[in-house]
């Protein structure tokens, strides 16, 4: 295994360190702020954060790869990268899990409030409709 590979991983995941720390960063904004963005919203942008972690995931995947075959070792900064990259993702999961059910939970409150918006602008449209 080259230098050259090494440093492209150790890069790579450093990337990957910092996309999933913006990730935790906009969650825990979410979280402690919860009326600064909708939950559906948050969603929507994590997902786009999410997006940007899978490219990388996909550029890093065939050096760990190489690396794997080639037995290598990885050298301690860049498996303290990864340590660090674990510990964010873990604690990410049921901070995600929790924002998805705030989203099904805020879906469910406002789907009666859309109703009766509805209901009343046909009942309005219906009354404009008899007195012409």
């Amino acid at each position: 295994m080259s230098n050259n590979n090494l440093e492209q991983f150790h890069n790579l995941v450093l990337q990957l360190l910092d996309q999933y720390k913006i990730v935790d960063q906009t969650v825990q904004q979410v979280r402690t702020k919860p009326e600064t963005e909708s939950p559906i919203d948050t969603l929507e942008t994590i997902k786009q954060l999410l997006d940007h972690v899978k490219q990388t995931e996909a550029r890093i995947q065939p050096i760990r790869d190489s690396l794997q075959a080639a037995n290598a070792t990885i050298p301690r900064p860049t498996q303290q990268l990864i340590d660090e990259t674990v510990t964010i993702v873990t604690s990410l999961i049921p901070n995600i899990g929790a924002l998805e059910k705030d989203a099904v939970e805020s879906r469910e409150k406002l789907a009666p409030i859309i109703r009766e918006g509805v209901r009343a602008v046909k009942m309005k449209s219906a009354y404009a409709k008899q007195t012409s």
